[in-house]
This record gives C-alpha cells, structure tokens and sequence, in this order.
C-alpha cells in the first residue's frame, strides 16, 4: 500500500521534550490534525499518542517524499521557538510496506516498551474512533486499521504474549512492591482519574495498600474512585497547598506542563521528615519535574517513562520465543491484505461484467420460470435464484481473487499498482 505513510517518534529516541511537544491536548485535538491533514496535503489521518509514542498515520492521494509532511509536521508543531531539541534521527518514517508492518507491529504490542501490552490496542482503536468521528479518515486507511486489529487478535490467541501482568502498570508494580519490602506499607498518592491510575489502585489494593489519597484537579472525578478502592480524594490545589505525608507518588494525568516541581516536592519531603520518597511519573507530557540538585539528594527516587522503558529491557529479553511467533503471524497477514488491497483495486474494473452478468442470469431465470417451468412452487424458485446467484458472483469475482494473488506476489505492498495500471496488464500481452 504506497500511499500509506507513518511519522512515528517513540520512547526509544529517549527524547520525552520531543514527545512532550508532539503531544496534542485532547480539546485541541480534533482543530490541530484537520489543519495538518489539510497542510501537509493528507487524504486520511489518525493520529496515536500514548504515554511512550506518537504516530502520525496517514495516507496521500500523490505519495509525497515523507520528509516533506515530517517538515509539514514540524512547521505546525514549532512554529514559534522550539521547546524541544530534536534530530532528525528521533523521527522513524514509514512507507508502503515497511508502514504496514509498523502499524500491525504496533497494534499487536511488539513495539511496546512491554512487549505484549493489552492496553495499546484499545488505543489505536480509541484513535481510529476519533479520527472516524472527526472526518480525518478514508477508505483506505481505515481497511489498514481494520486489518491490523485482526493481526493484533491473531496473535493474542496465537501466542502467550499479553498473558499475565504484562503492562506499563506491572512495572510500575514492581517498583512499588521493591519500596514497600524496605519501607512498609506507606501512604499513597495518585495522580489522575483515568484507567492507568485505576489499574495502579488495583494494585496497591492487592499489595494490602489501604491509605490511598486519589488527587484531581476535580475533586468530584475522584469519587468513584473512592468508592471502589478505598481512601480519599483531594483536589489539586488542595494538595499542593497543604501535602499528604505520602512516601509513594504516581502520575498519570494529562495535564500540558509539570503538576510537581522542585517547591512542592521539597514541602512534601518536609512532612515525612526528609524519608525516602518513590515517584512514578506514567504522564506524557511529564507532571513532575526534578532538578538535578534535588535528585542528587538521594531522598526522591524518580521513574519516568524512559527509566520504565530501560526496566522493560529484560522483559522483551524473556520474551522473543513469542515475537519470533507473532512476528511471522504479521508477515502472513501482510500477504493477505497485500492481496485484499489489489482485490480491492481490481473489484471496480469487474463491477460492470458483474452487472451485466446478473442481469443475463435473471433474463435467463424469468424465461425458464415463464416458459418452462410455469408451476414451479415460489419456495423451489427462490431456491433456484440464490443458487446461480451464487453461481454468478463466484465465477465473476473468482477472476479478481486469482489475479489479485498473481499480482501480489509481484509487487510487495508498497507498490500496489493503481486500478488503470491494473487494467492495462490485464489487457496486454506483457500482463499475462
């Protein structure tokens, strides 16, 4: 699929300013990508931002050069002076096939920093649905995705991976469970209201955690929270102008600049007497913000989102039995969509011969029933119709099944050929 293209920047590049700065708030969301899919001159754009990748996947009418929308990006992006600092190798840019393959990777949780993740996959399909219901997508885009959920649930029931606690949370666990072995069960507070800071809350509620403190900037978004798991909700402003005495913090909220810095952190490590301090930070852009000075302290133990990738390392090592699986499951549905894509382009081409060949078969039907078969009973006549109905659409599509395969074999995915090019081998000597 030339036209398909994806600008991906990840946790890998261990670059957060950048993610930070490619990270669009939700309420300016939808005006931000229709501008850049207008820009950067895009049939179809989704657009997938999580809490270690953003990626910009989209197709074009006229394949472009992708360094043109990555400066498309970029012109958008940092218009005024940059916050960030960026090279150009902290941008992976995808085309045709090796697009493909990066979108079904991404959405089976093979580029995940945990390799195997449950939640990524709802989140492409969440970004699907907002790019569907804001008018960025095409046709073309969307078989792409709907292709790549069907990978990603092939190899959820393929292979292991995605069983048992494999997750940003689970890290998130086990730095949690490694404090509470040296320092007991201490107060906790939580940052956000949103599904990471609830499957944190599970967590702490197994580990035998009681004394939570669930933080929002809304007060009222913490109740329900409250009512599963226990403790206390706080607003924002609350805690920050009067700390809990926590000694584990985590966060997980959406808000565009730091919730925590160097003042509030020290106010905190005032109220539990300068004792160790574990901060978690799961938030792109990152809600808490630690000076060197203070970290050289020793009192804050700080993970943020490229520590928790560095953690996952042994994971993806455990691992690769799994992938080496999963990886071949992908290569064999690339062929399969490779093929439904030429299908696809080969359909319109047959569309009139289909037509024509209905109508004959009718004509030929209402002869046979006037002429022939005059006391034939409805039910044996309905019979009749819907079995050369069959007849007629297998011997008028089946043409188009073994000409997609015959042509995918000869173009990889990202070459499949326009439906005249497909028109003019058929009718030429050198297509046969």
């Amino acid at each position: 699929m030339k036209n398909l293209g994806i600008i991906s920047v990840n946790i890998a590049s261990q670059n957060l300013e950048l993610l930070e700065q490619l990270t669009i708030p939700q309420d300016e969301r939808a005006t931000r990508l229709f501008a850049l899919k207008t820009f950067a001159d895009l049939s179809g754009l989704v657009y997938i931002a999580t809490c270690n990748r953003v990626e910009f996947v989209f197709t074009y009418v006229h394949p472009n050069d992708l360094t043109t929308v990555r400066n498309r990006i970029l012109d958008l992006f940092f218009h005024s002076q940059p916050k960030a600092k960026f090279e150009p190798t902290d941008f992976l840019l995808y085309q045709g096939l090796e697009a493909t393959t990066h979108l079904f990777s991404v959405a089976s949780a093979l580029d995940s920093v945990m390799v195997g993740e449950a939640q990524i996959l709802g989140q492409v399909k969440s970004a699907l649905t907002f790019a569907q219901e804001n008018n960025l997508v095409d046709a073309r885009l969307e078989r792409a995705f709907q292709a790549a959920f069907r990978v990603a649930k092939k190899v959820r029931s393929e292979t292991e991976l995605g069983k048992g606690n494999v997750s940003i949370v689970g890290l998130a666990g086990s730095l949690i469970r490694d404090f509470i072995k040296t320092e007991g069960c201490v107060p906790v507070a939580l940052f956000g209201v949103g599904e990471m800071t609830r499957k944190v809350a599970m967590y702490l509620k197994d580990q035998g955690i009681t004394e939570i403190y669930f933080v929002n900037r809304t007060e009222t978004k913490t109740e329900s929270l409250v009512e599963e798991f226990g403790g206390k909700g706080l607003s924002l402003e609350d805690f920050l102008n009067d700390p809990v005495a926590v000694r584990i913090i985590c966060t997980a909220t959406s808000s565009p600049a730091p919730i925590l810095t160097d003042r509030q952190l020290n106010e905190l490590l005032e109220k539990v007497d300068h004792q160790k301090i574990l901060a978690i930070d799961l938030a792109i852009p990152r809600d808490i913000e630690l000076s060197e000075e203070l970290a050289s302290h020793n009192h804050i133990q700080l993970f943020n989102m490229s520590d928790i990738k560095q953690l996952s390392d042994s994971n993806r090592r455990q691992r690769f039995r799994d992938v080496d699986t999963a990886r071949e499951i992908i290569a064999s549905e690339i062929d399969r969509f490779q093929q439904e894509e030429v299908e696809n382009s080969l359909k319109s081409l047959f569309a009139e011969s289909h037509r024509e060949a209905v109508d004959l078969a009718q004509k030929c039907l209402d002869d046979l029933f006037c002429k022939h078969l005059p006391n034939l009973e409805d039910q044996d006549r309905k019979k009749i119709e819907y079995m050369l109905n069959k007849v007629v659409n297998f011997t008028a599509y089946r043409p188009v099944q073994m000409m997609a395969k015959k042509i995918a074999a000869q173009n990889d995915c990202g070459s499949i050929p326009h439906p005249e090019t497909l028109a003019h081998r058929l009718i030429s000597p050198q297509g046969n």
